[in-house]
């Protein structure tokens, strides 16, 4: 376990959206160990526009943007300023538009952005891509489920 928060994004198209905890790679936080940041993002599957569980009254709590860019297809756009804001020690990144074999020249400048390099994620170079066609696309088979594990738990306990 560790105590790092930690914030999962996914890159598409030029926009950056926030996986939720209790979302598609959740074992990050239930398995893996890591904490969640204070940013409120609801579960959604697929851009469908369900919410998951309504966020805690808590005055610090964060909300994503609801506003749904690049055709809404995945989660909840995030802003600069908002990631910022939560400090997280880790970000994950999937590129989903890398995953799929398009155009990633749009998404290649949002990891440089100064308010996500001030964060301490980017100070001590925890923003991590992570093998996106692995995480984006495998099927939950034995082998890729080990070989996710196994890229994310390297940053545990850190």
């Amino acid at each position: 376990d560790t105590q790092s928060t930690t914030l999962t994004v996914m890159l598409n198209e030029g926009n950056m959206a926030g996986v939720s905890p209790e979302g598609r790679f959740s074992f990050i936080y239930n398995s893996l160990g890591f904490k969640p940041t204070s940013l409120e993002i609801p579960n959604e599957t697929h851009g469908g526009g369900k919410q998951g569980k309504k966020g805690k009254d808590d005055k610090n709590e964060k909300k994503a943007s609801k506003e749904q860019k690049g055709g809404g297809y995945h989660l909840f756009s995030l802003s600069f300023e908002s990631v910022n804001q939560v400090n997280p020690d880790f970000i994950f990144v999937i590129d989903r538009t890398l995953a799929i074999g398009g155009d990633d020249t749009q998404n290649s400048d949002i990891l440089n952005n100064s308010l996500l390099q001030e964060t301490n994620a980017g100070k001590n170079g925890h923003i991590v891509t992570l093998t996106s066609d692995l995480w984006y696309l495998s099927g939950g088979g034995l082998e890729s489920t080990k070989l996710i594990f196994e890229e994310a738990s390297k940053y545990a306990g850190q």
